[in-house]
């Protein structure tokens, strides 16, 4: 049992978590014998546990703030080990947990598995009692319209651009791609104001919370004033709380990589094993793109020929590979292997390097555009969405 949770064995210490704490009381059809287990989702802490009676469960406790949690419904049998474990019969439904009196109503014939089944007809569970979820359900309202938008967007550029690449037909495709990534853009950005203005409505709720501390996960697309502006949305209903001392760690990491700002010079090894700074080969008056990959990447191998395109199309733009192989003779090999002739540098691995700890790279590929003063310009940029950018750059 976590500190954090305080349960009830008793009616009545049950009085008491209600008025003190939470008491879940779920109605699961299609699911006597199944266990069902409250996870913490962010970092995926299995809190408490029950057993499904007669189609009800209920679980009862204590959170020191509202937040994402996590009902997972389990119907293997009783003894499975991990190995032999039915992802199929593992359900799940997320919601924001808070101190106050929930019901959980579903069916696992409809529940969201564990990994997605692409014929699964699925209905999201109801839950009631929860402020803070009823809070993520009005926003996801305002932005269903832009969400469905965006979808139908992600299924055009699969069939009109990925498909077609990889079928060779690379001019249709390209016009296509090109066209497809500037109305997602414009999507994107609508989706964010949404959101945007929904938190400085709300910004007491645990998703204003979340939805502002995800703008600035990873490298942000943020100048520095909007990620003061976020932090100031933020911080009357979140001063003096430990979640609001992280976000601050958080947004000071996000402002050292933000829009306008100088990128960070740190050591990486050239060709010949050496240790070089950053601006030693960063060119002065032109716009370049810094691109994290690895040989071991199957998505950034599958993009080195549209860079070798970029590179013959718009020979003013330059581009900086940063390989994060351990290896220098595996990254040398396929160097050669892929005629990959411009230039190159390696980091010490992944999360031993630079990129990881000071540019906040999380996946690669990483593409990140400086500007002429060697300022952070774009994320995120590559595929189609490199092209819009260039044509847009260079008129072209």
């Amino acid at each position: 049992m976590k500190k954090t949770l305080v349960l009830c064995a008793s009616a009545a210490l049950l009085c008491a978590c209600q008025s003190e704490g939470f008491v879940i009381d779920g109605s699961i059809a299609h699911a006597d014998g199944a266990q069902v287990t409250l996870v913490r989702e962010i970092t995926q802490e299995r809190i408490d546990s029950t057993t499904i009676e007669n189609g009800r469960f209920r679980l009862a406790g204590k959170v020191d703030t509202p937040e994402r949690y996590l009902l997972e419904v389990n119907a293997n049998p009783a003894g499975t080990s991990a190995e032999e474990l039915d992802p199929a019969k593992i359900f799940l439904t997320a919601f924001y947990l808070e101190n106050s009196k929930i019901t959980v109503t579903a069916d696992t014939e409809t529940m969201p598995t564990l990994y997605w089944q692409q014929d699964r007809e699925v209905e999201p569970a109801q839950v009631v009692g929860s402020a803070q979820e009823d809070l993520r359900r009005q926003l996801e309202e305002r932005r269903s319209e832009v969400n469905d938008r965006l979808s139908e967007l992600a299924e055009r550029m699969m069939n009109e651009y990925y498909l077609p690449m990889e079928a060779g037909k690379t001019d249709e495709a390209g016009k296509a791609g090109v066209e497809i990534a500037r109305e997602e853009q414009q999507a994107m950005d609508e989706r964010q104001q949404i959101t945007l203005d929904f938190a400085r409505e709300n910004p007491g709720a645990a998703v204003s919370f979340d939805e502002i501390s995800y703008l600035m996960s990873d490298i942000p697309a943020l100048t520095a004033a909007q990620i003061d502006e976020l932090t100031a949305i933020l911080a009357p209903a979140w001063e003096g709380t430990p979640k609001f001392e992280q976000f601050k760690e958080q947004a000071a990491k996000a402002r050292k990589l933000a829009v306008g700002e100088p990128y960070i010079d740190c050591e990486f090894y050239n060709l010949d094993g050496e240790l070089v700074p950053l601006s030693s080969v960063v060119p002065k008056g032109r716009y370049v793109m810094l691109e994290f990959w690895a040989s071991w990447c199957g998505p950034c191998r599958g993009e080195i020929p549209h860079l070798k395109h970029v590179r013959k199309a718009y020979p003013d733009f330059d581009i900086i590979s940063i390989s994060l192989d351990d290896k220098q003779e595996v990254w040398k090999k396929v160097l050669k292997e892929e005629g990959m002739d411009w230039t190159q540098l390696r980091d010490n691995g992944f999360q031993q390097g630079h990129a990881f700890n000071d540019y906040r790279v999380m996946g690669i590929p990483c593409c990140i555009i400086l500007d002429p003063e060697g300022r952070f310009c774009k994320v995120n940029m590559r595929g189609a969405y490199l092209d819009a950018f260039l044509e847009d750059l260079y008129g072209r």
